[in-house]
């Protein structure tokens, strides 16, 4: 809304100059105020003002459905009270509003109409209490943990990560909505103090006795009501969210066990592969010395075919043995050189980051 169109608008529902600034704090908040009048010719005596006009302030907490801030002031010598509602552009609240209407005109006394939002406040907590219940039943099925359930879950099958993401999604929910019916009895308590305070100022403003006792009376009775039924729901809040938080240790739970099925799985494969290396480690044991002992006869610094005067090996044997030995010292030497430089570049790099850690915590 724009500031100008608030600013006419406020004017003529006598909206407190806190208003804006109560409302910006983003969270519950209920209090009492002084009402902005229009200027006159006469400006009315600050002492008249709080004789003759009862008004407060009350905005809940911030939320996507329900968050809302609404001004109350009643003035006793007229009988009237102007009312600003300031909610979200939704057409849940275009349905809410239009309900408020139509119940206001049969209410007997204006101060009820506070009633009336905590009453739609309280009704959508249960509808969607309910919806929590039932998702929470669902996914307690599928977690095999109901005594009406006997299925056997499958953990390899199961989602654990979306069941997680429900789950937390719920706890989160279900806090949300322990904070809000705290809010409400919060808002019910302070109700009460203004029906204390209306019966004060009504007395005091020339009003029948009788009547006023009986309006504070009427407000006390409805509040007390609404008071039982936001009891029985923070109940049933808490409640739902101990079994979410039982959900979360669930689904943990069920991801170890699918893990530890996994790494039973590997080590099962593991083991298999390193039987099926035993065998061929035993083969090559058994027919490596005949394999080097073939390999090394078939050279051609060997000839059998030689008379018995000829010499059955090469004068050049002696370089196969040079060549062989000198091959496997360069190899062997070459892996030392490397294996001592990897050893270096790790503890150098194990170095650094003690340095910084030591840097850190100095």
């Amino acid at each position: 809304m724009p500031k100008t169109a608030y600013d006419k608008i406020a004017l003529l529902a006598r909206v407190p100059s806190i208003y804006l600034d109560t409302i910006r704090r983003s969270t519950a908040m209920q209090v009492h105020a002084m009402p902005r009048l229009a200027p006159s010719k006469v400006p009315l005596a600050s002492s008249i003002a709080r004789k003759e006009y009862l008004s407060f302030i009350i905005c809940s907490i911030p939320s996507h459905e329900l968050s809302h801030g609404a001004s109350f002031t009643y003035h006793f010598p007229t009988r009237h009270m102007d009312v600003f509602l300031h909610c979200r552009n939704d057409f849940r609240w275009g349905q809410r509003i239009t309900s408020i209407e139509r119940n206001a005109s049969e209410l007997k006394t204006p101060f009820l109409i506070p009633s009336l939002l905590i009453r739609h406040s309280i009704s959508f907590r249960l509808m969607a209490l309910d919806s929590f219940h039932e998702r929470i039943y669902q996914l307690e099925r599928k977690l095999n943990i109901r005594y009406d359930e006997h299925s056997l879950i499958d953990f390899m099958s199961t989602n654990f990560e979306m069941m997680t993401k429900d789950v937390n999604k719920l706890s989160t929910n279900l806090g949300f909505h322990v904070w809000a019916v705290k809010s409400t009895r919060r808002e019910l308590d302070f109700l009460d103090g203004v029906a204390e305070k209306y019966y004060d100022m009504a007395v005091n403003n020339g009003g029948d006795h009788e009547e006023a006792e009986a309006v504070k009376c009427q407000l006390l009775e409805n509040q007390a009501y609404l008071r039982s039924w936001n009891k029985s729901i923070e109940e049933r809040a808490e409640y739902l969210s101990k079994r979410a938080q039982a959900l979360v240790q669930t689904v943990y739970s069920g991801i170890a066990q699918r893990d530890a099925a996994l790494s039973q799985g590997a080590a099962i494969l593991a083991a298999r592969d390193s039987s099926i290396m035993r065998i061929i480690t035993a083969i090559t044991i058994i027919f490596l010395p005949a394999t080097t002992t073939a390999t090394f006869f078939s050279t051609t610094f060997f000839d059998f075919a030689a008379g018995p005067d000829e010499s059955v090996y090469s004068w050049w044997l002696w370089l196969y043995w040079v060549v062989t030995i000198g091959l496997t010292a360069l190899v062997l030497l070459g892996a030392i050189l490397w294996w001592k430089k990897k050893e270096g570049e790790i503890m150098a790099l194990v170095g650094t980051t003690a340095v910084r850690n030591e840097s850190k915590s100095g």
